[in-house]
């Protein structure tokens, strides 16, 4: 009922909050994961980034300059992205060099969803460096959801590029992180990443009229 999904959100949210209080990114992520999955689930994927705004009041500058960057800004940031909102995503994001000054929780999830919205901005060689750092931060955080948007963004972009064989380990590494986070909507977006990548790398392979490999026909046969 609306009324469940109501309490539901108020309280994901109320825990987002005490988590990112206490600096707990683990936590954090999986709050507001949980919390975009019931919004988009009810159709108000648009209520996450009032909720994020109301609760920061450092990003309500987003329709301004770029605000000084914080973590409830970037959480803002990442589901304008996947609502297709680009350019406001890039504007809550905040100041890019600011962001190595703010430090902590804030500049690994900034690097973050800055890397993914590169890579589907077509700005490969920024979304390569924004991931390479976010992966150093990422594997030491060790959250499975993080790592699962990371692994993800990373075999997004190696897939762009043309190296299947390197989205592939990507996803097959973000798969594994994500297995026990109980999050079967973000494992079904890096699978897709990995089914788009093979399907690029046997057209490849076609036009240069090389036969596909054994562990492609397999994969494929899978």
């Amino acid at each position: 009922s609306e009324g469940r999904t109501d309490e539901a959100i108020a309280q994901l949210h109320e825990a987002g909050q005490i988590a990112a209080e206490l600096g707990d990114l683990a936590e954090v992520a999986g709050a507001y994961v949980h919390l975009w999955r019931t919004l988009v689930e009810a159709g108000r994927g648009d209520d996450l980034i009032d909720l994020v705004l109301g609760f920061d009041t450092g990003a309500a500058g987003v329709a301004s300059d770029a605000p000084a960057p914080t973590l409830m800004g970037t959480i803002g940031a990442a589901a304008l992205h996947q609502l297709g909102r680009w350019d406001e995503a890039e504007l809550l994001l905040g100041d890019g060099p600011a962001a190595a000054e703010v430090g902590g929780l804030t500049a690994i999830t900034r690097t973050l969803v800055a890397g993914a919205l590169a890579v589907d901005r077509g700005d490969h060689e920024r979304a390569g460096d924004d991931l390479e750092i976010a992966r150093a931060w990422c594997h030491q955080v060790g959250d499975g959801r993080l790592n699962g948007l990371l692994h993800r963004a990373l075999a997004e972009l190696a897939a762009w590029q043309g190296r299947t064989t390197d989205a592939r380990r990507e996803v097959d590494t973000g798969l594994e992180l994500l297995a026990h986070t109980g999050d079967p909507e973000l494992a079904a977006r890096i699978a897709a990443v990995g089914v788009r990548a093979e399907a690029d790398g046997a057209q490849a392979g076609g036009r240069t009229g090389r036969p596909p490999t054994a562990e492609a026909k397999r994969r494929t046969a899978d």
